[in-house]
């Protein structure tokens, strides 16, 4: 991760609510792939797909040559389109608000409501994904009191009930669907969802429904949380790691989604298009790998260039020493489901065990189908 960038917000006069049970500034850790766990729970709705996302590292990269002017461009929409050029990634969901890219409206709010900006942001994650409520966490610095303050004097917003849990006090605008008037602010999405939202110094937590959101709540800096996930942990250091040894990531996502006989059949059997018809067969031709524990896939930057990483955590380190063998075949073999093959995609890679531990980097673009939608090169016995 790159370091945060230090874009307080305005502070406002008057006595606002201070919410110190709910300010975290003692873990400079958190904006990092393994601080993030602890504000995620152990769950597998969760665990089966925990993107991150960071806002500094993109904004530090050019944008695309085609681009239009960088003044006209809304927060969201600039780093839409370096995610595009720099990743491959083709839309972001700040705090896990899946429809704030397409409408502008919902920034705006933010903005107006609570008085921060996408451009407050340093690191976004986004756990879980649909038909589950997803959790979104976004990591900059912020100003808790300011933020209350500033709901209480918005004459146009509809106020939030402040709940109490634990002594932690958040903000519920209703649960689900057409909880409220949908695009009103401060946070109301297009179908009217407003849900609940956390405000700390350090990070905001959000969910779409309470019992994600109190999930997560009761969940935070315990056991309960990712951070007591040790495949998790393993997986997050080895991604900060990496980052300490000169690759910057710019979107990673992290899984324990099992790619085993099960998936094989729900995304091969009955498949009768010719093109998919070879992927499967590309997918089968060599030694499926040895069931993993998680893995995870990251784009990101080193030396200028853009790489692909994936690493893969196993129960024994026998079984990392046959999946980095295996995933060189995979990798000079398999396809994607559209026909293009891995070794004609990426210039070269390295792959190398440590530990119960495979990292594997490519030299090029990342694709982001695999993670939701399986991967033949990620098939396992």
């Amino acid at each position: 991760m790159s370091n945060p960038r230090h874009l307080p917000l305005l502070l406002l006069a008057g006595g606002a609510l201070l919410l110190a049970a709910a300010c975290d500034t003692s873990d400079p850790g958190i904006a990092s792939h393994e601080g993030i766990l602890a504000l995620i729970p152990d769950e597998p709705e969760r665990r089966d797909a925990v993107w991150v996302v960071d806002y500094a590292a993109l904004r530090e990269l050019p944008l695309p040559s085609d681009a239009p002017d960088e003044d006209s461009l809304t927060p969201i929409q600039d780093l839409t389109l370096r995610a595009r050029e720099h990743t491959r990634l083709h839309r972001i969901a700040p705090l896990a608000s899946i429809s704030a890219s397409a409408f502008p409206e919902i920034e705006e709010n933010w903005n107006t409501g609570l008085n921060f900006s996408i451009d407050d942001v340093d690191l976004d994650v986004h756990a879980g994904h649909s038909p589950a409520f997803p959790l979104g966490a976004a990591i900059g610095n912020f100003d808790a009191a300011a933020i209350d303050e500033h709901v209480r004097a918005c004459g146009q917003c509809t106020q939030p009930t402040r709940r109490t849990r634990d002594g932690t006090t958040y903000y519920d605008w209703g649960d689900g669907l057409v909880a409220g008037d949908r695009l009103t602010p401060p946070v109301f999405d297009n179908v009217g969802r407003g849900g609940q939202y956390l405000f700390t110094d350090r990070y905001v937590l959000r969910a779409d429904d309470s019992s994600t959101f109190t999930s997560a709540l009761d969940a935070r800096d315990t056991d309960d949380s990712l951070q007591g996930n040790s495949t998790f942990v393993q997986l997050a250091r080895t991604l900060d790691d990496l980052e300490a040894d000169g690759i910057e990531l710019l979107v990673a996502v992290m899984s324990d989604t099992h790619q085993g006989p099960s998936i094989h059949g729900e995304l091969v059997d009955g498949q009768h298009d010719t093109t998919r018809q070879a992927v499967v067969d590309a997918a089968f031709a060599v030694p499926l790998l040895v069931p993993y524990e998680a893995y995870a896939l990251a784009g990101g930057v080193r030396e200028d260039e853009s790489v692909t990483v994936f690493v893969f955590v196993h129960r024994s380190t026998d079984a990392a020493t046959e999946n980095a063998s295996r995933l060189e075949e995979r990798l000079a073999s398999t396809r994607f489901w559209d026909g293009t093959s891995w070794s004609t995609l990426f210039g070269g890679w390295e792959i190398e065990a440590n530990g119960t531990t495979v990292i594997a980097t490519l030299d090029g673009l990342p694709r982001w189908e695999g993670p939701v939608l399986g991967d033949p090169l990620l098939f396992h016995e």
